[in-house]
Order: C-alpha cells, then structure tokens, then sequence
C-alpha cells in the first residue's frame, strides 16, 4: 500500500525543507519497492509526497494548473465513486463543489488522503471512519508534520524523540496504545471521520461522523430490523469483492462465517479462502479452525487454502510486527503476508471485524473498560515484579489515570452502549487497527466488510435487545445461509503457545536474553532487567511449560468435570469479559519481548537507525 507525508509551515516567513519530506518518505519505504513523488506548495508554504505502490499506486489527481492536487491512499467504496477516473478525483470532485467539512461526510471506504490547494493556501487531511489507514501528526518549531506511519514522524534529525511514557505502560498492561496516544511522545494519531485543515498559521479539526450509540431509539420491529441489515451486509460484502484478486481470512469463528454467508449470490470469482495455523496437519484437531474453515469453504464452494507459520520464529515475528505498526501491534502478527500475497497472488483480503454488540447480559459501569480489554497497570499484578521498582507507583497512577480518560464522557450511560462505542474507537480501531497496516506493508489490502460505514451507521440506531449477544446478526446469518450458520464452531484454536519456542531458543544459545536486553538503553528506565533475566532462565528451565494453575484453574477444579465447560462458557457469555489475565511466565515473557523491543525501536529511531527488520543482525532461532 501507498503512503503520504507532508511539512507546513505555520508562520508566515515559514519554509519547508524538502530533505525532511524525503527522510520521512523514505522511512516508510518497503525494500524493493519504490516509487516516491514531491509535491511543493508555494502558496499553502507546504511540500506532501507520497511513495506509491500496492493497488492504490495510482490514486492522484489534481485541478486545472496542477492545483488544488489530491494525494490518497487506499479506496472509497462509494457507488458514484466507481464511474470517477479514480478515487482520488472523486475526491476532488466533491471538495470543490462542497463547502469544508462536509465535503468528507458519507465517504464510505478504507482511505486517507491530503489535498493540498495552492490558491486557498490551505493543507487538509481526511481519514475514514474506522481509521483504515491511520494519519499520525506533530508540531515543531513552528512546522506541522503528518505521515501514514509514525517512523517517518522521527526520521528528520533535528525531531525529538522520547517515548510516551503512558503509551508504554498501557502497551504492556493491555497490548494496545490508549486514545490518540502513540509510542513517541508528541505524536499523535488523528481521530476516526476527521478532517484537519492547516490553513494560516492555524490546525483545525472537525469530526464529520461519530459512532455514537442512541440511548433511546425507536424500535421499528424485528422484521424490519432484520431485513434492513441482510440488505446492507450483502451490499456491503458485495463492495468488498467486486475488484481485484480477493481472499477471506477464514477461522472457524461467526466473524469471519458471516462475510462468507453474505457473499454475492452469482458468487465472486477469483475468491478464495485462506487459514493460517501453527500445527502441523498431524497436530490439527478435527474440530479446530482449520477443519472447520475447509468445511465451511467447501460448503460455499470457496477454493481453501491453509498456510502453516512456524512458532520458532516468534523473535523475527515480533520484531517485524513492532516495525510495520511501530509498536501499535501489542500482539504478534506472523509472518505471513508475504507468502499469502506472492503464492496466492491476492491483492486484498477480508477481515471480520465487527462491531455487532460485545455484551450479553448485564454489566456493571466498573466492567466497562474490562469488556473491551483495558486494563490498568495496578490490574495486572503478575507484571508487578518486572517493572522498575523504583518508578512502580508512579506507573500505577499513570496507567489508571490514562484508562479513566478513555471512559471520561461515558460515564452515566448505558454500560452495554458504553462498551459498544468503545469497542469501534478503542478495540477496531486502535487495536485491531494495526494488524492492518501489518499487512498492508506486505502488499495486502485489507477490507472489512463488517464495519462498513452503512452498516455501522444502522448498528448505531439499534436498539439494545437487537445487538445483545449479536443477536440480530446471528439470526440475518442464518436466513442468509441456514447450513453454513449451523457448522459447529471450532473448539480449538490454530494457534500455539511461544513458551517452547522461548525455552528452546534461550538454551541454544541465549537468543532470548539477547533480543530482550542487549543494545536497549531504555529498557531500565521502565522494566526491571535483573527481573527479566530469571523470567528467562525460569522459562528456559522449565521448557516453556505454562507452569501450575492460577487461581481460577484451582476453583474450577472444584466443580464437577461434566459442567466445568458449561458454567465457564456461561459466565463468560453473561459478562464478557474478554480482557486477558495473564498467568503463566512464558505469557509474561511474550509481552515483556514486545515491550522490550518497542523501546528498542524508539531508541535506534533516535539515533538515527531504521530499526529494519531485514537488517536485523545476529541469530533469532536455532541453527538446527
């Protein structure tokens, strides 16, 4: 996928300097592939460029004498935008017929873009409504600076570049980055449906679109409700696959099923499905994703692909996810990407993300945030040990004081509406968000049928009895495709545990304890290495077992076997409470390795390095 970048100048006397905007460009170029253009403005004091390639290589277009100019990323899904020349005219089409902002309002897709007009001397950035393709900006010295991706934010020398300290912390207590908050400090990602305007020395914001739950909708009836949203999801999975070779990320999930129970009834030719897995086919349970996603693809008649990763590259793995999100990603992403877009020649795969309605039952305010997987560092005791004894309290206040932020305005709704909300701007967008923009710098566009702006502009109108336990979305699945709807669920998931791995490569030769601590100057600014190091040695000894149950393993032993499943599977259907409790050293050790090497790459960034992956020297895996 493309990128965009941009300097402008906010005095008057102002001049940009083009050698940042080819630093910042050239930070966000993947190997092998280039394609870089420069654009300077005299009249908005600005200079944007943009490295092209991928499926969106040529969204550009521009007005009479070059100005006002449109440099985008990604596509629109809008049905009057398919006749345009391209997006990025479309674009420019609606920004001179239509006053600012409403010019952004009802755009519909997986985009972001900046147009630049010379005569009004203005710069504006627009992003989509789920932030497909993030926009992240700082102010310096009297410059303001955009780009796609966070590293080209630190590439000119003379940036500051100090890691954000609450981002840190909420990276290592729940895997994401909280708000607009990013691993730099001063760095900030622009909101959801937003368009900011640099114009006269002034930055201005304006919010086109929100996802804001009706507390009080009216109820048009079932029938009514139900045939709205088949008509929106078969439109909106419709839009997803009518160009370019596509694949669907298949589990054997609800998710994912439902984009392949609202395919297109003619069918969609060239689709494919594809399941990626850690097991080998000897190790696969019969009802695992794998088996079930085979079944559910030959059901549908979808050529089904599986593509198996190895667990022992977890270190390469996780310093190739920190570098393609810039640590955004607190989970690892597999690398994959490449072989999926090589062999099977896709340019796009669906996603199923969605945002349908988390809860199904009753919840109290306090679980809020718990249901939408944050949680403060003071909720995580096992990570106590690990961190700098002498800075831990601070950290607790800082951490519960950056998660209290996230609900601040909430407060005294509906907790289910709560969560819902919360789930798009924090859960889809900033922490799913990432895996996006993972895959996009492997050549994969990602498409998210699900939360297809119609669709959720519906969902928002719902009343709460339809999205409880996704209800309405589970009944519309099985009128769309009754057989489909009805394949069991996978039982086991495809994915395995990395304590072997970590066991296997800290006694071959200490990888693990070097990727963790070696060259990380920052690292006891936060974390405690003595720490670190006998969790290293622990999990080495004991070969990546996940060690003797928690507490929660030892009250459920207490019931019987024939109704232990059942009363877990019901109490977590009641609350969903889905944030992670982590337990076992080896789970430990995976975030504290993500953590680690995400101050790594802000260290490296400040001395001037590109923290590539594909330069990364020394071993990561056995040599056997």
């Amino acid at each position: 996928m493309s990128a965009i970048a941009g300097i402008v100048a906010l005095d008057r006397e102002g001049a940009v300097n083009e050698q940042d905007l080819r630093a910042m460009l050239t930070a966000m170029e993947v190997r092998g592939e280039r394609c870089l253009e420069t654009y300077e403005s005299v009249g908005a004091r600005a200079a944007v460029g943009r490295i092209a390639y991928g499926p969106d290589a040529e969204q550009t277009a521009c007005g009479p004498g070059g100005w006002p100019r449109v440099l985008m990323v990604g596509e629109l899904y809008n049905e009057d935008a398919q006749a345009a020349p391209c997006f990025a005219a479309y674009l420019l089409e609606r920004y001179q017929n239509r006053p600012w902002p409403d010019f952004a309002a009802g755009l519909n897709g997986s985009f972001a873009a900046v147009i630049v007009d010379d005569a009004a001397g203005s710069v504006s950035l627009v992003t989509d409504h789920m932030c497909s393709c993030p926009v992240f900006t700082r102010t310096h010295e009297g410059r303001f600076y955009f780009a796609t991706e966070v590293k080209a934010l630190v590439a000119p020398e003379h940036l500051p570049c100090r890691p954000n300290v609450e981002a840190v912390l909420s990276l290592l207590s729940c895997k994401q980055f909280l708000g607009s908050a990013t691993l730099v400090e001063g760095v900030g990602q622009l909101d959801y449906s937003t368009v900011c305007r640099v114009a006269g020395g002034q930055v201005c914001r304006e919010q086109v679109w929100r996802f804001a739950i009706d507390d009080e909708p009216p109820d048009p009836g079932e029938r009514a409700c139900l045939q709205r949203l088949e008509e929106l999801l078969y439109r909106a999975v419709q839009r997803c696959t009518r160009r370019g070779r596509t694949g669907v990320l298949l589990s054997g999930g609800n998710d994912s099923r439902t984009i392949v129970c609202f395919l297109p009834r003619a069918g969609a030719a060239g689709l494919v499905s594809v399941t990626y897995t850690a097991r080998s086919p000897g190790q696969r349970h019969r009802l695992g994703d794998v088996a079930v996603a085979a079944r559910l693809a030959a059901l549908v008649g979808l050529p089904h692909h599986v593509v198996q990763y190895d667990p022992m590259d977890v270190l390469d793995a996780v310093r190739q996810s920190v570098h393609d999100a810039d640590a955004a990603a607190g989970s690892v992403f597999e690398n994959i990407w490449d072989r999926i877009h090589a062999e099977l020649g896709l340019d796009h795969v669906l996603i199923g993300d969605e945002c349908f309605g988390l809860t199904a039952g009753l919840i109290h305010e306090t679980q809020v945030l718990e249901c939408v997987t944050v949680r403060p560092l003071r909720a995580v005791p096992v990570l106590w040990p690990y961190v700098n004894p002498e800075r831990l309290e601070e950290f607790l206040e800082l951490s519960g004081a950056s998660c209290r932020a996230l609900q601040a305005g909430r407060l005294g709704r509906p907790p289910h509406n709560q969560v819902d909300e919360l789930w798009h701007s924090q859960g889809l967008v900033r922490w799913f968000g990432p895996k996006r923009r993972s895959l996009a710098r492997h050549g994969l566009n990602v498409r998210r049928p699900l939360v297809d702006l119609e669709v959720l502009e519906f969902i928002r109108t719902l009343p709460y009895r339809y999205r409880r336990g996704k209800w309405l979305v589970r009944k519309a699945m099985a009128r769309a495709n009754r057989r489909a709807s009805r394949l069991p669920r996978a039982r086991h998931a495809e994915h395995v545990s990395y304590g072997p791995a970590f066991a296997a490569l800290e006694n071959d030769g200490g990888h693990v304890s070097r990727f963790v601590l070696e060259d990380n100057p920052l690292l006891a600014e936060y974390l405690h290495p003595r720490a670190v190091r006998e969790l290293i040695a622990r999990v080495a000894a004991s070969g990546g077992a996940a060690g003797g149950p928690d507490r929660a393993s030892r009250l459920a032993a207490l019931v019987p076997p024939r109704w232990r499943s059942f009363l877990v599977a019901k109490a977590r259907r009641y609350l969903r409470l889905r944030a992670p409790t982590l337990t076992s050293p080896p789970e430990v050790l995976h975030r504290i390795a993500i953590v680690a090497h995400a101050l790594r790459h802000v260290y490296q960034r400040c001395r001037g390095g590109l923290d590539d992956p594909a330069t990364a020297s020394g071993p990561s895996r056995p040599a056997g």
